[in-house]
């Protein structure tokens, strides 16, 4: 696993290509969002899909969640509608995972048969830029194994996994991240609100 250190907020080029080239050919990456580490692929790739479950020990039950570099390329993967678009634009780039019906072009895999996919556009410049980049949703699902405490640190995920060194292509190392909730999770049915995860985004007043 080779390791891409990220000293500010500034996304250097020759990185990025570097990212984005793994990201075409299969491979799978370690980066940080507002949140925590992530573990990140291209989510319409059915084979990385199955890696990162495995990788995880995550019950295939459970969807994996994405994130995508905009709006306009939300809007390739899943059906926004008055309430959903009203969210996404009041508090994107942010810590708010949007869970939508999906469209036909997303992996059965990838939302565990459901018909709806669990999406935000992340605060974290890098991760948006990867997913913008590499014009594919990319996925995001914590980077610890599932049921352990979620890693702020390169370091505490190579502890935590004994495979990861070997079945994780990059790491983007930002240092220590700063211990916040995971994103709030909400979905919004027949113009109502159901929050699925209380997080770092507060909802009240929004409707």
């Amino acid at each position: 696993m080779k390791i891409i250190k990220i000293k500010n907020k500034h996304i250097r080029q020759s990185d990025l290509k570097k990212i984005i080239f793994c990201l075409k050919k299969g491979g799978i990456i370690i980066y940080p969002t507002e949140t925590a580490y992530a573990l990140g692929g291209d989510a319409l790739n059915r084979e990385v899909v199955k890696k990162i479950f495995s990788l995880k020990s995550r019950s295939k039950k459970n969807p994996l969640p994405v994130i995508v570099g905009s709006l306009n390329q939300a809007k390739k993967i899943a059906v926004f509608d008055q309430c959903s678009r009203f969210l996404a634009k009041k508090h994107w780039p942010g810590p708010l995972t949007l869970v939508l019906p999906k469209k036909k072009n997303i992996p059965p895999l990838l939302t565990a048969n459901k018909r709806k996919i669990a999406i935000r556009i992340s605060g974290f410049l890098w991760a948006r830029e990867i997913a913008e980049k590499l014009r594919r949703p990319l996925i995001s699902t914590s980077a610890n194994v599932s049921g352990q405490e979620e890693c702020y640190t390169v370091g505490a995920i190579l502890k935590q996994f004994s495979r990861v060194s070997k079945e994780v292509n990059l790491a983007l190392d930002a240092g220590r991240l700063p211990k916040v909730k995971p994103s709030t999770v909400v979905e919004v049915k027949n113009g109502k609100l159901k929050v699925l995860r209380e997080g770092p985004v507060n909802l009240a007043g929004s409707f």
